[in-house]
């Protein structure tokens, strides 16, 4: 019995170049960052679209970073973690900290993860169809260097109110 493949042959096309796209920006990720032996990489698929992630960590620093482009709502985000775990009596504080920083940047911004007491930068951008890998490269290395910038006054607000 032949599968019906309800999409059609222009959409295959379009999410091969999608996922080679995804292997390529993954594939610099891991060598800016020099986590090739930290990188977990994974594809999963929501409505016969693929969503691919990389969760890794960074040389000389303790950020973990995860990354998914998904083809199901053409989004790219970013999210870095703080190596620090914010207890529940720095949390006004911390929040009052990140809502500061939040105000002076031009993209992306910093959040208290409530489940894990994490801080974290984020940021997620769309793409139609075609993903510009050479935007992506710059915005990636704006998101690192926003959380770089940002990290000492954020950890010590975390450790110390």
């Amino acid at each position: 019995m032949k599968k019906e493949n309800h999409m059609p042959r222009d959409s295959n096309s379009l999410l091969r170049k999608q996922i080679r796209t995804a292997a390529k920006i993954f594939e610099w990720i891991d060598h800016i960052t020099e986590s090739e032996n930290d990188a977990v990489q994974d594809i999963f698929f929501e409505d016969d679209k693929p969503l691919m992630c990389l969760y890794c960590g960074m040389k000389r620093k303790s950020f973990r970073i995860y990354t998914e482009i998904n083809t199901a709502n053409d989004s790219i985000s970013v999210s870095i973690s703080f190596p620090v775990s914010c207890n529940d009596e720095n949390m006004p504080r911390v929040t009052k900290c990140i809502n500061k920083i939040n105000s002076e940047l031009l993209f992306g911004y910093f959040r208290l993860d409530n489940k894990e007491n994490a801080v974290k930068f984020c940021h997620s951008s769309p793409f139609v169809d075609k993903i510009d890998v050479a935007l992506f490269k710059e915005m990636f290395v704006k998101y690192l260097v926003t959380a770089d910038v940002n990290s000492t006054r954020i950890i010590r607000f975390v450790n110390y109110g």
